[in-house]
């Protein structure tokens, strides 16, 4: 089966026109994917993110950055911003996790499955990059101390549930 990465998102089908008619136009497939906000929009107002994401196989992601790089022409407003960020993507790294959201882990770690919800939240996030390649989001030191946090939210767990089913069975 094909992995399918998200290449581009964009306001509405008719943005991505141009780049749909290029893959169609080198047999490359690709699907439009709607996403839609997990909070209803009474709540956080309307959608301001692209909500159509373009997705192709993800061995493809190198050819298409090549097909777009040659075939469409961008403004750009400030060349040494799109310098650094095109440095950015050649040397990414994953980052580390600041000191006060570890505490915050640790701490969520005691109130049971929060705890190891919070990391597995920071062991298991990955994100993209342009040549479609996965890669952890934060570095080996955050991961240690979220594989903590998921012990200490099992032990938290196991000893909440025994210490409410202790009580049941009393005569």
């Amino acid at each position: 089966m094909v992995e399918y990465g998200t290449f581009a998102k964009f306001y509405s089908p008719q943005e991505a026109k141009e780049l749909l008619q290029l893959l169609e136009e080198e047999n490359i497939p690709y699907q439009i994917i709607e996403e839609r906000n997990q909070l209803d929009n009474v709540m956080i107002g309307d959608a301001m993110d692209p909500m159509f994401a373009v997705s192709i196989p993800v061995d493809q992601f190198s050819k298409v950055h090549e097909l777009t790089g040659k075939t469409f022409t961008y403004i750009v407003k400030n060349e040494a911003d799109l310098a650094e960020k095109l440095e950015s993507y050649d040397h990414e790294e994953p980052e580390r996790l600041a000191l006060p959201w570890i505490v915050l882990g640790y701490l969520l770690s005691f109130f049971m499955i929060a705890g190891l919800l919070a990391g597995i939240a920071i062991t298991q996030s990955t994100k993209r990059l342009p040549d479609g390649s996965k890669m952890k989001i934060y570095d080996s030191w955050s991961i240690r101390h979220g594989r903590i946090m998921i012990v200490i939210g099992i032990v938290t767990t196991i000893w909440g549930l025994v210490a409410s089913t202790k009580d049941m069975y009393k005569p």
